[in-house]
């Protein structure tokens, strides 16, 4: 149920942002920004958070995750 947005600029380095649904009761959804870099010929794909706000509030927390995706076959 989560939505968002993303942006992929010309040398292959994006922006994203994901949108939480607001719990039960709460008052807003957690929100995660994120910056990649899309490599090996669109093969990879790296990622780092750079904002994470939990529910129910606006004031972003200090984060340390990143993710790396590799595509393994087709085209």
């Amino acid at each position: 149920m989560e939505t968002g947005t993303y942006t992929v600029n010309p040398d292959c380095t994006g922006n994203a942002q994901i949108n939480f649904p607001i719990p039960p009761g709460g008052t807003s959804g957690a929100v995660i920004t994120l910056m990649f870099v899309i490599g090996d010929e669109k093969r990879t794909i790296h990622t780092i958070v750079s904002s994470l706000t939990p529910p129910n509030t606006t004031t972003p927390v200090p984060a340390n995750i990143h993710s790396d995706a590799i595509k393994v076959n087709g085209d």
